[in-house]
């Protein structure tokens, strides 16, 4: 029976692999950021006369979320964008397939148990940095050898993770809580000073003003992908959550790692939306919450017919995840084919965030769009005016106090309220789903803005549903391309 958990478990994270490298682009949220910004940063080190360093200064405060940008910088240089994200996605989930791998060596039965934990809404967000922490307090948990060298990736992947490998393990290896100490120090010096260097506040609790089902049901790491993805994953964490209270009910061993799951659990509703070390904390905390939880069971001891109903149940549940996942991948390629057909150039803005949803995003709760035009952008050698990365404090590069971004964008309104600058506004203006626009005051300003001083240069194909907007436009074939009327003009 373990023979065929390995086979089953490690089976399906090479067919995922395999998917994701038949499609052409793989459908994230802050995927093409990551990218876009990583080549930036590799041209900025490497290239003292880069005409970048006019728009970017290095970040010298100590930060973290480096993991996948120090992975991704000199993959872009021989990589097209694309084959770069996809092999920082093979590596994640390589490192954390490993680490659950030897967390579980001795109840492999769990293994299935494990593989939404890794591909999950949070794969899809782009939060590469922070899963690849995942992976690396998993092989610390698992007892790899250079246990110190484990929790100090887990500080360069996110302080989260590095809080909690040292809390795992301090709860795993309690009596030898001082040399965890001592190996956790060096991540502990770094957490002060980020801390001190930091300003910024926390964001209230979901559950503050939200219903019990609305939080069940937004607040976990499980619901960003599809319907049915959810409800695979929610009978994920019901085995867990049954095989636990079984554990209890049959006598707990390794009690302070039981104590720290619990701890984590009861932590879930009361963490704050986002944090100096990035947003959807809560998603984050139940992620931990359910790690603890099954690192603890695979010390447990369950009896032989229980660990055969368990494997069959899981298997079957996360073999439907993964093909739920990969049929997913395959619906968004078409739109984001589409969206490839832009060009670019210059000081660009891409709107995409500004727009309400329409309701047919191929990957439910998750906006591809949010930062797709970075991979236009990076191809067409553009700059990205409204980069997130350059706006946070923990990312290497960000904006220069005199660049001039050239919009406002009001984040505290849902859609965003977008204005271009009166001086130095950007020169091209992309805008996906733009015959979908909403009939605001916003956006009616904004169009208005692009009317006067703006041109349609390309509309994407084949279904029109992007336009750039050029301030010195060029000719589409024999006259500039005009906007097209839509419903409401």
């Amino acid at each position: 029976m373990d023979r065929a958990a390995w086979i089953w478990y490690w089976g399906l994270t090479f067919a995922l692999i395999a998917a994701i490298w038949a499609v052409d682009y793989v459908p994230t949220q802050d995927g093409p950021a990551h990218v876009y910004n990583s080549a930036h940063l590799r041209e900025w080190l490497l290239d003292s006369h880069s005409p970048l360093r006019e728009v970017y200064a290095y970040n010298s405060r100590l930060t973290t979320n480096l993991t996948a940008h120090l992975l991704l910088a000199p993959l872009t240089a021989f990589m097209s964008p694309a084959s770069a994200d996809k092999t920082i996605i093979t590596l994640l989930l390589l490192v954390c397939a490993a680490g659950w791998t030897v967390c579980l060596r001795k109840s492999p039965f769990l293994l299935m148990l494990a593989a939404p934990l890794v591909v999950n809404g949070l794969l899809f967000l782009g939060f590469y940095s922070f899963l690849f922490g995942v992976g690396f307090m998993l092989l610390a948990l698992g007892g790899v050898p250079w246990r110190w060298l484990w929790l100090a990736l887990c500080w360069l992947s996110h302080p989260l993770c590095w809080a909690a490998a040292v809390a795992g393990v301090a709860a795993a290896e309690w009596p030898r809580w001082r040399r965890v100490a001592l190996e956790a120090a060096p991540g502990a010096a770094c957490f002060v000073l980020f801390t001190l260097h930091f300003r910024g506040g926390l964001k209230r609790p979901p559950l503050m003003d939200a219903d019990w089902t609305g939080f069940l049901l937004g607040e976990n790491p499980f619901v960003a992908i599809d319907p049915s993805f959810f409800w695979l994953s929610a009978g994920i964490v019901v085995i867990i959550l049954a095989l636990a209270i079984t554990a209890i009910r049959e006598g707990v061993r390794e009690k302070v790692l039981a104590a720290l799951a619990a701890a984590v659990w009861l932590a879930w509703p009361l963490a704050p939306r986002g944090t100096m070390t990035g947003a959807m904390l809560p998603r984050r905390v139940l992620l931990f919450a359910l790690v603890f939880t099954l690192v603890w069971l695979g010390r447990q001891q369950l009896s032989s017919r229980r660990r055969r109903a368990v494997l069959a149940a899981s298997g079957l549940l996360s073999t439907g995840l993964f093909a739920v996942t990969a049929w997913k991948m395959v619906a968004a390629q078409p739109l984001l084919a589409e969206y490839m057909t832009l060009s670019v150039q210059g000081r660009t803005l891409a709107l995409r965030h500004l727009l309400k949803s329409s309701g047919d995003a191929s990957i439910g709760g998750i906006d591809i769009f949010l930062h797709a035009g970075d991979w236009t952008m990076l191809r067409d050698g553009a700059i990205d005016v409204d980069n997130y990365e350059a706006r946070a404090a923990h990312f290497p590069l960000r904006y220069r106090d005199t660049f001039s971004r050239g919009a406002v964008i009001g984040a505290d309104k849902e859609p965003p309220c977008v204005r271009l600058a009166e001086t130095s506004p950007p020169e091209t203006v992309l805008l996906w789903d733009y015959p979908r626009m909403p009939q605001d005051a916003c956006s009616k300003a904004l169009l208005a803005q692009l009317e006067s001083g703006y041109a349609i240069t390309h509309l994407s194909t084949p279904s029109a549903r992007g336009a750039v907007w050029s301030k010195n436009p060029t000719k589409v074939g024999s006259a500039t391309v005009r906007r097209k009327p839509r419903t409401g003009d």
